[in-house]
């Protein structure tokens, strides 16, 4: 699912399509942002709350989401490498995280089985003088229960 916002949108459904989960998902990893995967979890109730009725207590929610950077005001998370006195810049092309949370068998509490954030730089050409053996990277970082 692609999902492109502007500064003002509208979300259209039948009763139980799914409207209030979905933006329950966007607040739930603006909380993850904004405090923590722990509070964040706290605030939509607790991990009890977050599953399926009918899921069973050993299966493992996953949430993936990609961000599309292209269009943002990428100088935050520039970086800037220098060779032999040439300037390369590199911009966030995309940012994709993944977390897959497991409950406890006994129903309370949860654990983290893994966590990953991926950025993927782009070298931007700002001259044709300079050759780069790296015209992009992705810097990674993964959590997992192990």
């Amino acid at each position: 699912m692609s999902l492109n916002t502007n500064d003002l949108n509208f979300i259209i459904g039948g009763n139980a399509a799914g409207k209030s989960n979905f933006v329950n998902l966007l607040k739930f990893f603006n909380d993850i942002l904004n405090y923590g995967i722990d509070d964040a979890v706290s605030l939509q109730g607790g991990i009890e709350y977050m599953f399926n009725s009918n899921a069973m207590k050993k299966e493992s929610v996953v949430l993936d989401y990609e961000i599309d950077l292209n269009n943002e005001k990428r100088n935050i998370f520039t970086l800037i490498s220098q060779t032999n006195n040439n300037k390369k810049t590199y911009l966030p092309k995309t940012l994709n995280y993944h977390l897959k949370i497991k409950p406890n068998e006994n129903g309370t509490g949860y654990k983290i089985s893994k966590e990953t954030v991926i950025i993927q730089f782009e070298h931007e050409i700002q001259s044709k003088k300079i050759n780069s053996d790296i015209n992009q990277f992705d810097f990674i970082i993964i959590k997992d229960s192990n």
